[in-house]
């Protein structure tokens, strides 16, 4: 794939998608330091290439780098203008990367605003209810957003799971005991 990529064209018009892609292939044969160059090459040639930037950043949370991630993912928001309610990964992406610097604050408006351009998505509803489950804050909406995420994805061990957290924090044990069950089966 690497060869394929590289014979792309520099007058293509799918010359960048190329190197980005040459950069995830990169990623996953453990190059991280060349995906990363590969990538920032890019964006620094297309500072405004919203795909580019969102790709840096993953490389970046990836490799656990949440304080890169969490500024290139806000760069790529900043690219962004008025988002689109396909746009909500790079706002859900930031907040993880922001709660994962233990920057609350923050994590919790981007995982809202993810949730507001799409507010179906399960991933979303459940990272945020579960983070807010650990905080001891707002259980109540906190369960709901992972009732709902179990509605949407009924299969999901780790959401199951978290729906248990929320129970044995309200002090439901027997939901709790029933979901966590439920939960090491699917997983």
């Amino acid at each position: 794939a690497l060869e394929a990529y590289r014979k792309v064209p520099v007058d293509s018009p799918l010359h960048t998608n190329a190197q980005m892609e040459e950069a995830v292939c990169l990623q996953r044969l453990d190059r991280k330091d060349e995906a990363l160059a590969r990538l920032k090459e890019v964006v620094a040639r297309e500072p405004k290439n919203f795909d580019a930037i969102v790709t840096l950043g993953n490389l970046y949370r990836n490799n656990e780098d949440y304080a890169n991630a969490a500024t290139t993912y806000d760069q790529a928001i900043a690219v962004l203008g008025t988002p689109a309610a396909n746009n909500w990964r790079v706002f859900y992406y930031s907040g993880i990367s922001h709660e994962r610097l233990k920057q609350w604050d923050v994590a919790e408006k981007q995982f809202r605003k993810a949730l507001e351009l799409s507010p179906n998505e399960s991933s979303v509803l459940n990272y945020l209810g579960y983070s807010m489950i650990e905080k001891k804050i707002n259980l109540q909406e906190a369960l709901e957003m992972v009732k709902k995420a179990v509605q949407l994805k009924p299969n999901d061990g780790y959401i199951i799971d978290s729906l248990g957290w929320a129970y044995f924090q309200l002090g439901d044990y027997e939901q709790a005991m029933a979901n966590c069950e439920r939960a090491v089966e699917l997983l």
